[in-house]
C-alpha cells in the first residue's frame, strides 16, 4: 500500500564546536528528571566567546581600499576577522572595459587573520574606475560576499 506522505528529506548542517556543545547539553537535560530539568537549565551556563573573538567572518579591510584613488594594483588583498577557506574565496574584477583578469587567491605574510587573501592582477588596468566583487566561505560554513569600488588614477604626466 502507497502512502501519500511527503517523503522526509535530511538537511546536513555543518557542525561547529558550538552546535557540538549545545547537542550535549540537550542530551544531558533529556535524561534527567523531570524534576531536575529546570534547575538544570537555569544552571547551564551561557556559550563564553573570549575578549575579541569574531562571531562572524567580515571584511576588515582591503588594498587598494574601497572608494580610494591608486596607481594600477598588481594584487588585491583582502583581510578578514577569521581566516576564510581559501578554496572557495573569489574575486571578480571588472572595470569600463569588461572583466579584468585575476589569479588564483593564497594567503599572504602573517599569521592567522593577520594574513590577508592576495589575488594577483594578472590583466592591464587602465585608468578608469573598477569593482572587485568578492566572495567567501567563513569556517562555520556561512557565505558572505562583498565588494570594494576604486579607481586607478592615470599615470603622472600623462
Amino acid at each position: 500500500m502507497q502512502s501519500n506522505l511527503p517523503t522526509p528529506t535530511m538537511h546536513i548542517v555543518p557542525l561547529t564546536r558550538r552546535r557540538v556543545i549545545l547537542w550535549g547539553l540537550a542530551v544531558a537535560l533529556a535524561s534527567l528528571t523531570p524534576f531536575a530539568r529546570p534547575v538544570a537549565a537555569i544552571a547551564a551556563p551561557a556559550p563564553a566567546y573570549p575578549a575579541g573573538a569574531e562571531r562572524h567572518l567580515r571584511l576588515l579591510r582591503s588594498d587598494p581600499g574601497d572608494s580610494s584613488s591608486v596607481a594600477a594594483p598588481r594584487a588585491i588583498r583582502l583581510w578578514f576577522s577569521q581566516r576564510p577557506e581559501l578554496a572557495v574565496t573569489t574575486v571578480r574584477l571588472t572595470g569600463a572595459a569588461g572583466t579584468v583578469a585575476v589569479g588564483k587567491g593564497s594567503f599572504g605574510p602573517g599569521a592567522g587573520t593577520a594574513a590577508p587573501v592576495v589575488f594577483p592582477v594578472t590583466g592591464a588596468l587602465a585608468a578608469g574606475r573598477y569593482t572587485a566583487a568578492w566572495r567567501t566561505m567563513a569556517p562555520d560554513g556561512h557565505v558572505i560576499t562583498g565588494s570594494i569600488a576604486f579607481t586607478v588614477a592615470p599615470p603622472r604626466g600623462a
